[in-house]
């Protein structure tokens, strides 16, 4: 997706305003709007690394990796994501520890925890 510079510069430069910084400028030439970008663009890319991280602590993990407690997760089943039980020992001793909603053995190939729920 390419960027629109004069559409951006146009925003940016709203912000500028509403924030009372129209028309300053620094004794070098440099506008406070060039400062407000550059801080705007720190604080995103700070959020996009924490987002990142979150999401690689949280993601697929492969079943050879068991999750460290009993419980409901999502399963990948080759073809779709599926819900996933994991519960060892909990029905047969030879069985699948993972389990569908009905407590059948279920072949999944990686898992992950459940999303958060929806706040309110």
């Amino acid at each position: 997706m390419m960027l629109n510079l004069t559409r951006f510069e146009e925003f940016v430069r709203s912000i500028a305003i509403d924030d009372g910084y129209a028309g300053w400028e620094y004794e070098d030439g440099e506008s406070m709007v060039n400062d407000a970008v550059a801080a705007e663009v720190e604080r995103l890319t700070a959020e996009n690394a924490a987002l990142r991280a979150q999401l690689d602590a949280e993601g697929w993990r492969p079943v050879s990796e068991a999750p460290e407690k009993k419980g409901y997760y999502l399963g990948w089943r080759g073809d779709r994501v599926v819900w996933a039980g994991y519960w060892p020992g909990e029905y047969y001793p030879d069985s699948s520890p993972w389990v569908d909603e009905v407590g059948l053995d279920i072949a999944i190939t990686h898992w992950r925890p459940l999303p958060a729920p929806p706040q309110e």
